[in-house]
Formats: C-alpha cells, structure tokens, sequence
C-alpha cells in the first residue's frame, strides 16, 4: 500500500528553485495502487482565495525528497497532463 504522509505538506518547486505551492493531497488508483496526481495548494493568494489546488501528475514530477518535490520547468504547459485548478472539495 502507497503511503502519502510523508509526502503531504512537502514543498514544491521546479528545478530552477522557483516555488508552486505544498502537496495537500494525493490522488491514488487503489487498483493498481499508483499516484494518479498530486494535488499542490498553490502559492498564489488569488487562487487561494477560491480555494482552488493545482494538480500535477507523476509524469511531471523529477524528484522526491524528504525536504521537497522538484517538478519538470514546464508544468503548466505540458500538453500531454494539463495542469488543472480544481476545488478543494472535488
């Protein structure tokens, strides 16, 4: 079984070091028991304020560490996994 607890609150951040957001939550298939996405409560207060996260999938992700999660530079624009903002009640 995948355990998110340590992932969650994990700051995020592209590989030039400019910063997203924190994991809030993770999305897993629980058939096949892999990470479908993670949800990133952004660092921009406007989005916050509709309470809205930023979903990025595992694809993009390049690293996972105890101290953060460093994702591809292109984030928000990889057309294959459209970022989303979706609410934190979805």
């Amino acid at each position: 079984m995948t355990k998110i607890q340590p992932l969650l609150n994990l700051p995020v951040y592209t590989l030039t070091r400019f910063y997203i957001g924190r994991v809030v939550n993770v999305e897993i298939d629980r058939s096949n028991q892999q990470i479908v996405f993670y949800a990133v409560r952004p660092k921009w207060k406007l989005i916050n304020l509709w309470q809205k996260n930023i979903l990025i999938s595992p694809r993009q992700v390049i690293k996972i560490t105890s101290e953060s999660m460093v994702v591809d530079e292109n984030w928000s624009s990889l057309s294959s996994t459209p970022i989303k903002l979706v609410s934190e009640s979805s």
